[in-house]
């Protein structure tokens, strides 16, 4: 499976890079390489330390990715995401953002009672406001019949003296499913991202996120580091 996915993501790329070759005025293209000490997804320990490569091509409002996490130890499953969306602007401010996800576990275990996949569609506000970058958005998994609704706020400083910013983030949430225990969530994050040339940014961060989920792990800190190359 590993081979399986490290062949994926090469052609992903790979196509990603032809595209941007062949329509750089119309298209962009960006890749993204990190490392996290933790998977954390809506205040959760998922999984251990991962690799979570991914590939974006976006031209106009219109945008779509694949996203994946490959863990360095142990034996929990890897995933791929599939999304593809749209954003709309609404004014100077703000817009509104719409799309789809298919989460993809090949390695579930059917016997366990564990999904090999699912889906939800998302629709949500983002803005930037005096330098802030608010957002909020509406999630609804069809397979697993889940709502989720998540309020996000971001804000940079620029640190010029060295080339570089620090990334402030924050998150807060809910989730509703149609059967099992409700839950709420939450997370802050900083992240250092240094510029290696006009199209290479290395970045570094940590992150915080609790939920109060029950039998789930509290207070959980990462650490991410990686890498971004963008055409």
């Amino acid at each position: 499976m590993k081979k399986i996915t490290l062949l994926t993501l090469a052609l992903a790329a790979g196509a990603a890079l032809h595209a941007a070759d062949a329509a750089k005025s119309s298209y962009s293209i960006t890749l993204d390489f990190p490392y996290v000490s933790k998977y954390v997804f809506r205040g959760v320990e998922v999984g251990k330390e991962a690799i979570q490569p991914s590939v974006e091509i976006s031209s106009g409002g219109s945008y779509g990715g694949l996203w994946s996490s490959q863990p360095v130890l142990g034996r929990e499953s890897n995933e791929f995401d599939f999304y593809a969306g749209y954003k709309h602007k609404l004014n100077d401010a703000w817009d509104l953002d719409m799309g789809a996800t298919l989460y993809y576990y090949p390695e579930a275990k059917k016997s366990l009672g564990e999904q090999s996949s699912t889906y939800e569609v998302f629709a949500g506000v983002v803005g930037n406001v005096r330098g802030f970058k608010p957002g909020l958005y509406i999630y609804n998994d069809f397979k697993l019949d889940t709502l989720t609704v998540q309020g996000q706020v971001g804000y940079s400083v620029a640190l010029p003296d060295v080339g570089a910013s620090l990334d402030f983030s924050a998150n807060f949430g809910s989730v509703y499913p149609n059967s099992g225990p409700q839950y709420t969530y939450g997370g802050v994050g900083v992240n250092l991202p240094y510029k290696l040339g006009e199209k290479a940014t290395v970045y570094a961060g940590l992150n915080y996120a609790n939920s109060d989920l029950q039998g789930a792990a509290r207070d959980l800190f990462s650490f991410r580091a990686g890498v971004t190359v963008g055409f």
